[in-house]
C-alpha cells in the first residue's frame, strides 16, 4: 500500500470518531451561549445496547420495590429477551446516580396568553418554591414562546432562583428565527402545511433532546400545557423527524408527561387513566403506511416514551410532584437488540412481572439500527506500528 492510499484509508477509519466529535460541538437552535454538558457515552460495552427504565406499580397504585432480575420478563417483538444488565432503586437507599432530573417545559407557544399561561406558571412556581425552594433534585427550565425564543435553564438545589426566572422571564437566550411554514407542504400534494406551532414544539422537542442525552442518568420531562395534534397521518420528512425524535429521545432516557389543568379531573387532582387515552403502539402502524396510520400528537409521544398524561382540576404541582417521587423508584435494565440490516427497524417491547396484581411502565417499543452491531471486515488484518511507521516514510507495506 502507498502512503497516499496508506493515509486515504487512516482518514476512512476515523471518520466515525470525527463525524462523532463534530456531532457533539454543533449549535442547537435556540441554545446560543448556553453550555452545553459534557457528552456522555451512548454504550458501555459491559452493557445491552438498549436500556429500559422500568416502573412496577401494585393494583392500588403503589411503586413496588425489592423486585430482583429474576422476576422480570422482558419480549422484544413477542419473543423472549435475555436481560444483560439489571439496577434497583428504591427512591430511599438505593439511589441513581447521578439522581433523576426534573424537566419542566412551559409552551406558552399553544396556549392562549392569560389566565391558561398565568396557570400552567403559577403551577411551575409553586413546585420549585416546595420545601422553601431547595430542590431534591435537579430541574431544568424550558419555556416555548410565540415569537420564536425559548430558553433553558438549569439547577441542582436553587428552587427559588428557577422561579424568579419564570415570573421575570429572566435569562433569554438567542432567538430562532420563525420557519416558512410552506416549507412544510408536500410538493406533490395539495394539503396544507404543518402548522408552525406544531413544527416548533417538534423542533424544541428535539433540541432538548439533543441537549439532555449529553447528561447521564433518567429525566422526568412535565410539558405544561395542551401540546399539539397534526390531524392527519405522518409520512415523508415529518415521519422521518418523528422517527429520530423517538430516538434521540431513548438516548436521552426522557419519559414524558403531558400535564394540564382539566375540568374534566376530579376534584383531588387524580390523573385521568392514560391507557384510555391512546394506544402506544404508533410507530409499527405509522411505519405500515396503512390506514391505521396515526398522527403525532403530545399524548402519543408520551406514552411511547414511557410516560403518559396528567389532568388535575387545581393543585397541578402535588401531581407533578407526586410523579416525581414514584418515577424515583424503578428499575433499570439493559438488553441486546436483534441483528438487523433494515434502519429504522421498529420493535415493541413488553416488561411483564412475575408477582400478580402488578403493572411495569417503561417504553413501547424502540428503532432497531444495524449500527448496533457494526462489525470490522475481517479480510482486514490490524497493521503494526512498525508498519504504520515505515509506510508513511515511503517505505514497505502491509501485504502479508
Amino acid at each position: 500500500m502507498t502512503p497516499r492510499l496508506l493515509i486515504c484509508a487512516l482518514l476512512l477509519l476515523h471518520l466515525p470518531a470525527l463525524a462523532s466529535a463534530q456531532q457533539t460541538q454543533l449549535e442547537i437552535p435556540g441554545l446560543g451561549d448556553y453550555e452545553p454538558a459534557p457528552m456522555s457515552p451512548m454504550y458501555d460495552p459491559a452493557e445491552g445496547t438498549i436500556r429500559l427504565d422500568v416502573e412496577v406499580k401494585s393494583k392500588a397504585g403503589y411503586p413496588v420495590t425489592g423486585l430482583r432480575q429474576q422476576d422480570f420478563t422482558l419480549q422484544d417483538n413477542g419473543r423472549p429477551s435475555t436481560i444483560v444488565t439489571f439496577q434497583a432503586f428504591n427512591g430511599l437507599r438505593e439511589r441513581p446516580d447521578p439522581p433523576v432530573e426534573v424537566i419542566l417545559v412551559i409552551d406558552e407557544l399553544n396556549m392562549e396568553v392569560g389566565p391558561q399561561l398565568q396557570a400552567a406558571e403559577d403551577e411551575a412556581e409553586t413546585f420549585l418554591r416546595q420545601n422553601q425552594g431547595h430542590l431534591a433534585q435537579p430541574v431544568s427550565i424550558y419555556r416555548i414562546s410565540k415569537d420564536g425564543p425559548w430558553t433553558g435553564s438549569y439547577s441542582p438545589t436553587d428552587g427559588n432562583g428557577l422561579a424568579e426566572e419564570i415570573a421575570h422571564q429572566s435569562t433569554r437566550h438567542v432567538n430562532w428565527k420563525k420557519p416558512d411554514v410552506s416549507a412544510h407542504a408536500d410538493p406533490f400534494t395539495t394539503r396544507k402545511p404543518i402548522n408552525f406551532s406544531v413544527t416548533a414544539s417538534l423542533d424544541v422537542l428535539g433540541a432538548i433532546a439533543i441537549e439532555e442525552r449529553r447528561r447521564p442518568g433518567r429525566k422526568l420531562l412535565f410539558w405544561l400545557g395542551p401540546g399539539w395534534q397534526i390531524d392527519r397521518p405522518i409520512e415523508g420528512e415529518l415521519l422521518q423527524r418523528s422517527i429520530e425524535l423517538c430516538i434521540r429521545m431513548r438516548e436521552a432516557r426522557i419519559a414524558i408527561w403531558e400535564a394540564a389543568e382539566s375540568p374534566s379531573s376530579n376534584d383531588q387532582g387524580n390523573p385521568l387513566p392514560t391507557h384510555d387515552i391512546v394506544d402506544p403502539t404508533y410507530p409499527q402502524d405509522m411505519e405500515s403506511g396503512t390506514s391505521n396510520s396515526r398522527s403525532v400528537t403530545l399524548p402519543l409521544m408520551a406514552m411511547q416514551s414511557g410516560g403518559g398524561v396528567l389532568k388535575a382540576r387545581n393543585n397541578l404541582f402535588t401531581l407533578i410532584a407526586k410523579r416525581i417521587e414514584e418515577g424515583n423508584c424503578f428499575y433499570s435494565l439493559t438488553f441486546d437488540a436483534p441483528r438487523t440490516v433494515q434502519v429504522d427497524e421498529y420493535h415493541q417491547v413488553k416488561v411483564t412481572v412475575g408477582q400478580l396484581d402488578t403493572t411495569a411502565r417503561t417504553r413501547a417499543g424502540y428503532f432497531d439500527e444495524p449500527v448496533f452491531y457494526d462489525q470490522p471486515n475481517p479480510g482486514i488484518v490490524p497493521a503494526t506500528v512498525e508498519q504504520l511507521k515505515n509506510a508513511l516514510r515511503g517505505q514497505g507495506s502491509f501485504r502479508s
